[in-house]
């Protein structure tokens, strides 16, 4: 799998800014099949660090 990211940054009460360039990444993992995703909000890490 080749992966071709791009990034936008927005600082603190700033407009969205686009960052120059583009990275590729390449992985050559066995294969896998993706069953089931399950999604979870949740603060225990935040209360894990005390927050």
């Amino acid at each position: 799998m080749t992966t071709t990211w791009e990034a936008t940054f927005t600082p603190e009460g700033g407009t969205s800014q686009p960052v120059t360039g583009t990275i590729t990444t390449t992985s050559s993992a066995e294969p896998f099949d993706l069953v089931r995703t399950v999604t979870y909000l949740t603060d225990d890490a935040e209360e894990a660090q005390g927050h």
